[in-house]
């Protein structure tokens, strides 16, 4: 985010003071990221009733953290799918009006690219704030309560999150993703 001229990697953190060697510190600012860039707009739009909008955040943050724990360079629909399947079990689950295909794979399609591609979603899909679970389906259309997918989605975030202070190979999974993800953002800024 650009502010007053300045290039920031997340709330308080320049891209120009990043330390690459210090995982500690990446970890730090990826969390700080993830939680001021994603997580508080989204409590946000869903304390002020707007289900839409807080539905729009939550695909783009499993978009962004599917990337951190899967293979980034795997197809983006494969990645998406298998993160929503592990970390979101209701998304392993057939489609019920194919069950060729997982709801993991309806939502990529009808909900991630239907609002990234299009502004919209497909097929009659919806944001609501009235199921009593993360999925729902009236007469075919998927309906996502952006509540129980937002929580979903925190809870896969901090067991991502406690991966990366565990496990060396996460670390240094995650911080080549990280370099991988942000290295034109930092030859911007040293061309500055």
């Amino acid at each position: 985010m650009r502010v007053e001229n300045k290039l920031f990697f997340a709330p308080g953190i320049e891209f120009k003071d990043l330390k690459w060697d210090d995982i500690d510190f990446l970890v730090d600012g990826f969390a700080k990221r993830v939680e001021g860039f994603y997580f508080i707009p989204t409590e946000i739009l869903l304390g002020n009733g707007q289900a839409f909008g807080a539905g729009v955040l939550c695909t783009t943050i499993i978009d962004f953290l599917a990337a951190f724990s899967e293979n980034t360079n795997t197809n983006v629909g494969q990645r998406y799918g298998r993160w929503l399947k592990q970390n979101l079990g209701e998304f392993a689950k057939p489609n019920p009006d194919d069950k060729t295909v997982s709801l993991a794979k309806r939502f990529y399609d009808e909900f991630r690219n239907g609002l990234v591609h299009e502004g919209r979603i497909k097929n009659a899909g919806q944001f609501s704030f009235e199921n009593e679970s993360i999925i729902a389906f009236e007469s075919g259309a998927m309906i996502i309560d952006p509540r129980y997918l937002f929580s979903g989605i925190i809870q896969a975030y901090k067991t991502y999150l406690d991966s990366i202070n565990q496990d060396e190979f996460s670390r240094q999974k995650f911080r080549c993703t990280l370099i991988g993800w942000f290295s034109e953002d930092m030859k911007h800024i040293q061309g500055n």
